[in-house]
């Protein structure tokens, strides 16, 4: 008897994604697998892997092309090297300041 080999289909992260969106908008587990030809295991494990990785990501992140987080993210770190600099600048004003003599303080 030959043995038939059967492959193992591989859809893409987006079809991965619109197919869980559908199960979440209110289509049965069972009428999704049916239409998209999948097993049920293998349409509730999109799911889960979906809401982990929505957990994971901001919500405003979401809603932000790859471009503008990366200019986000450079002005964030503008933002802290400066902030960096000002807390040096209180620490040495802070020790001037306590090596001074209260009397001479006005």
């Amino acid at each position: 008897m030959k043995e038939i080999k059967t492959r193992r289909r591989q859809h893409s992260r987006e079809y991965r994604r619109k197919a869980v969106e559908l199960l979440l908008t209110g289509k049965t587990l069972t009428e999704l697998a049916a239409d998209l030809g999948i097993a049920h295991s293998t349409l509730i494990s999109w799911k889960e892997k979906y809401l982990v990785e929505l957990s994971e990501q901001p919500r405003d992140a979401q809603e932000l092309s790859p471009v503008v987080l990366a200019q986000r993210y450079e002005q964030l770190l503008k933002d802290h090297e400066q902030l960096k600099r000002q807390q040096e600048i209180l620490k040495k004003a802070l020790g001037i300041l306590s090596e001074m003599r209260p009397e001479s303080m006005p």
